[in-house]
Formats: structure tokens, sequence, C-alpha cells
């Protein structure tokens, strides 16, 4: 079996570890906000694809000719799996806009007045919205054809 001494000096240094540590820590627990915005910010740059951007160094914006002229190009046309700096970034903003939409709907039914739940269901609404479109736009010109619809 376990040796009790060997227990009671395990359980004496947990203890002092929680008194020295847990004082220190709990005076600096960030707030619920501060932590939901660490965690957006940090899922849309995943989302968006810094890990690729960093991997392969894509460049931030194209150039496609018309009339013999250069164009700025921000999405890269025919590779689903390929992107530009910009159109990731975009990407992933639009990923974090729909998501805070939906925790505005979900904090909108809380609200004792009722002029705040229409504000944040509205907005909300209008984020999830914007969001998804964007996202099926980005989809629809990165390959042409996709749900049926052609360009």
């Amino acid at each position: 079996g376990i040796n009790a001494e060997y227990m009671g000096t395990l359980s004496e240094c947990l203890f002092f570890f929680d008194m020295a540590l847990g004082s220190i820590l709990e005076d600096r627990l960030p707030s619920s906000g501060t932590v939901l915005a660490v965690l957006m910010l940090s899922y849309g740059l995943v989302c968006g694809g810094v890990i690729f951007d960093i991997i392969n160094g894509p460049p931030s914006v194209g150039q496609v000719m018309k009339n013999g002229k250069p164009k700025p190009q921000a999405v890269l046309e025919g590779r689903v799996n390929g992107q530009f700096i910009i159109e990731g970034l975009t990407g992933g903003l639009m990923f974090v806009l729909g998501g805070g939409g939906f925790i505005l709907l979900n904090a909108a039914p809380k609200d004792f007045s009722e002029r705040s739940r229409f504000i944040k269901f509205v907005i909300g609404t209008g984020s999830v919205l914007l969001g998804m479109l964007v996202c099926v736009l980005f989809i629809r010109m990165k390959s042409p054809g996709y749900l049926g619809v052609s360009n």
C-alpha cells in the first residue's frame, strides 16, 4: 500500500502550493470578457489560416491582368486549398462575426429591457447573416459552379 508518512508529506506540499500560488493567482485572474476576447481573437486567427500563411508564405494580394493593366485580386480563384493573406484574414473575421452574432442571440432573451433585447437580436441576426453570406460569396468566387451557381 501507500505509506501514510508519504501521504502526509504529499498533502503538506500540496497545501503549501495551494496557499502560495492560490493567493497569487486569485488576484490576477482575467475577467470573463477578457477571456472571451482572447478566445475569439485566437479562433479568428486560426480559422483565417495564419498557420498556413506562416508555413507557405503566400502574397498578401494577387494580380490579374485586365486590358493590359494589372488589377489587384483579393481572392485566389480556382484553388480551394490556397489563399492570399487578406482573404484568409477576412474569412477569419467573418467566422468571428458570425460567432459573435450567435453569442448576442444567446444573450438577448436574458435582458429585461425590451429595447436592449431588440438591439441584440437585430445586431446578432445581422452579424450571423453577414458572416454566412460573405463566406458563401468567397466559396463561390474560389470555386465557380459550387452550390449549383455558375459565374
